[in-house]
């Protein structure tokens, strides 16, 4: 399961504002760490952001190799055919 972050902090964790639609994450590569930006329609859900998708896929680790150039800075996420987040770009 993914550790809650406060709503107060995640945005400068990421390093961006929330999104209407898209999902961001931000691999920190000092703590090893993955932090999902829930968009505002996740947000406004109803179903916990625990149990959302992005959060789901976080408990299958991240592929480093694909990560590799998007380390320290937002990137908007897909989950790819094996569970996993990756760069949408």
């Amino acid at each position: 399961m993914a550790d809650r972050v406060p709503a107060s902090q995640i945005e400068t964790i990421v390093g961006i504002e929330r999104h209407r639609t898209r999902h961001y994450a931000r691999a920190v590569s000092a703590d090893q760490t993955v932090y999902v930006l829930h968009s505002h329609a996740c947000w406004d859900d109803p179903i916990p952001l625990q149990d959302c998708e992005f959060s789901l896929a976080l408990t299958n680790n991240i592929d480093e190799l694909e990560w590799a150039a998007y380390l320290d800075r937002p990137v908007p996420v897909l989950i790819n055919e094996d569970g996993r987040l990756v760069p949408q770009w």
